[in-house]
């Protein structure tokens, strides 16, 4: 059976050790999706693979396809694109890493097109750049957040119920599901749901921040009381807690 070469941008989203000398890399790749391949001396080759294993780069591989049941191959890649302003901030790492893993996490072998891709490559670009601000950060994960979810299909609803579709600035008691619907209002909330207490402020905030990367930042307290919430409906989409949770509030608070 002949064997089709593939050449495609695409990111690392994570890489294993396998055996003395190679890895295994779960990648996303633009137009394709997310992808499994084998790094054959990706251990050890420093010439054909520099620096194009690692997270919060975007690289042009070339793969050798082998079949929709079996793992590419990685040939060869080059970095195009790398993120210095990440890799020199301990809070940045730790707000990419989470993104990188949320990403993974949401997509099956194969799910993921152009849109994701393009949104984890601007979140890169703008934490590289952004001031490196804990208040920025908590935002643009945020927005990351919305974003990705909506794209894997598990978006909120925060402009009006999920349910009864009252909009959130006409009906008064909200509360948000703790398992990613969306807001939902004092008349349509069932006896026993989980659910978090939120308000029209807090909601409208957040839809501002699923519209894209604010220039004037909601205060820390208001992004912090949110994330939790996010993480929820994070967890209920892909099944567990995400392993970078933990070290983002550490480094985060």
């Amino acid at each position: 059976m002949s064997r089709e070469q593939i050449q495609a941008r695409a990111m690392v989203l994570r890489a294993v050790d396998f055996g003395e000398r190679d890895c295994i890399l779960t990648l996303l790749i633009e137009g394709l999706g997310k992808r499994s391949a084998m790094a054959k001396g990706g251990r050890a080759s420093k010439r054909r693979f520099a620096g194009t294993l690692e997270s919060f780069r975007i690289s042009r591989f070339t793969l050798t396809d082998r079949g929709s049941d079996k793992m590419a191959w990685l040939v060869e890649a080059r970095v195009e694109e790398d993120f210095p302003g990440i890799e020199a901030s301990f809070e940045k790492i730790s707000a990419a890493a989470y993104a990188t893993e949320l990403v993974r996490e949401l997509l099956r072998e194969g799910e993921g097109g152009e849109m994701i891709f393009a949104a984890l490559a601007a979140h890169y670009r703008q934490s590289d750049g952004a001031e490196d601000e804990r208040a920025r950060l908590e935002a643009d994960l945020t927005t990351l957040t919305l974003r990705a979810l909506a794209l894997a299909g598990f978006a909120p609803s925060l402009e009006r119920c999920f349910r009864c579709q009252a909009p959130v600035t006409e009906a008064p008691g909200w509360r948000l599901m703790a398992e990613g619907q969306g807001a939902v209002c004092a008349g349509c909330l069932e006896q026993g749901e989980r659910s978090f207490e939120t308000d029209r402020g807090e909601l409208v905030v957040m839809d501002r921040l699923y519209g894209g990367y604010a220039e004037d930042l909601p205060s820390i307290e208001v992004l912090r009381k949110m994330r939790p919430k996010l993480q929820s409906m994070v967890s209920s989409a892909v099944g567990k807690e995400l392993r970078s949770q933990e070290f983002l509030k550490m480094v985060l608070g």
